[in-house]
Protein backbone atom coordinates (compact mmCIF):
# COMPACT_ATOMS: atom_id res chain seq x y z
CA UNK A 1 0.00 0.00 0.00
CA UNK A 2 2.75 2.27 0.95
CA UNK A 3 4.77 1.78 -2.88
CA UNK A 4 1.55 2.67 -4.54
CA UNK A 5 0.54 5.59 -2.10
CA UNK A 6 3.62 7.33 -2.83
CA UNK A 7 3.07 6.86 -6.50
CA UNK A 8 -0.53 8.36 -6.70
CA UNK A 9 -0.98 12.24 -6.83
CA UNK A 10 -3.07 12.75 -4.05
CA UNK A 11 -2.63 9.92 -1.90
CA UNK A 12 1.20 10.46 -1.42
CA UNK A 13 1.91 8.97 2.12
CA UNK A 14 -1.34 8.86 3.27
CA UNK A 15 -1.76 4.94 3.92
CA UNK A 16 0.12 2.98 6.55
CA UNK A 17 -0.12 -0.85 6.85
CA UNK A 18 -1.52 -0.27 10.43
CA UNK A 19 -4.45 1.73 9.00
CA UNK A 20 -6.06 -1.67 7.81
CA UNK A 21 -7.11 -4.09 10.01
CA UNK A 22 -8.12 -7.77 7.92
CA UNK A 23 -11.88 -8.32 8.52
CA UNK A 24 -11.72 -12.83 8.87
CA UNK A 25 -15.50 -12.46 8.55
CA UNK A 26 -15.69 -11.19 5.11
CA UNK A 27 -12.20 -12.10 4.11
CA UNK A 28 -10.68 -8.35 3.29
CA UNK A 29 -9.33 -5.55 4.55
CA UNK A 30 -10.74 -2.80 5.73
CA UNK A 31 -9.75 0.80 7.16
CA UNK A 32 -9.31 0.69 10.68
CA UNK A 33 -11.70 2.82 12.48
CA UNK A 34 -14.26 2.59 9.61
CA UNK A 35 -17.66 1.32 8.56
CA UNK A 36 -16.20 -1.89 6.70
CA UNK A 37 -17.95 -2.70 3.09
CA UNK A 38 -20.72 -5.63 3.54
CA UNK A 39 -19.73 -8.64 2.26
CA UNK A 40 -21.49 -8.84 -1.05
CA UNK A 41 -19.04 -5.81 -2.22
CA UNK A 42 -15.82 -6.36 -3.64
CA UNK A 43 -14.34 -9.17 -6.16
CA UNK A 44 -16.63 -10.94 -8.08
CA UNK A 45 -16.74 -13.29 -10.68
CA UNK A 46 -16.42 -10.68 -13.93
CA UNK A 47 -17.04 -13.40 -16.62
CA UNK A 48 -20.65 -14.28 -15.16
CA UNK A 49 -21.31 -10.86 -14.81
CA UNK A 50 -21.10 -9.13 -18.41
CA UNK A 51 -21.00 -10.16 -21.47
CA UNK A 52 -17.93 -10.80 -22.97
CA UNK A 53 -17.59 -8.21 -25.97
CA UNK A 54 -18.08 -5.58 -22.53
CA UNK A 55 -15.28 -6.84 -20.39
CA UNK A 56 -13.08 -6.95 -23.97
CA UNK A 57 -13.80 -3.04 -23.94
CA UNK A 58 -13.10 -2.67 -19.95
CA UNK A 59 -9.67 -4.33 -20.70
CA UNK A 60 -9.30 -2.11 -23.22
CA UNK A 61 -10.31 0.60 -21.24
CA UNK A 62 -8.12 0.16 -18.06
CA UNK A 63 -5.15 -0.95 -19.90
CA UNK A 64 -3.25 2.10 -20.76
CA UNK A 65 -4.25 3.28 -16.97
CA UNK A 66 -3.43 -0.11 -15.30
CA UNK A 67 0.37 -0.33 -17.31
CA UNK A 68 0.71 4.03 -16.30
CA UNK A 69 0.53 2.40 -12.57
CA UNK A 70 2.60 -0.75 -12.71
CA UNK A 71 5.44 1.44 -14.58
CA UNK A 72 4.72 3.99 -11.68
CA UNK A 73 5.63 1.39 -8.84
CA UNK A 74 7.87 -0.63 -10.68
CA UNK A 75 5.50 -4.03 -10.70
CA UNK A 76 2.51 -5.56 -11.88
CA UNK A 77 1.94 -8.43 -9.32
CA UNK A 78 0.46 -7.94 -5.85
CA UNK A 79 -0.07 -9.68 -3.04
CA UNK A 80 -3.51 -9.02 -2.01
CA UNK A 81 -3.81 -11.23 0.49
Amino acid sequence: MQEMSRNLPNASGRFIPQDFIFDRNKGFYCLRGKPCAPEDKGHKDLEGMFAQDVLQRLREFFRPRNEDLFRRIGRRNFDWG
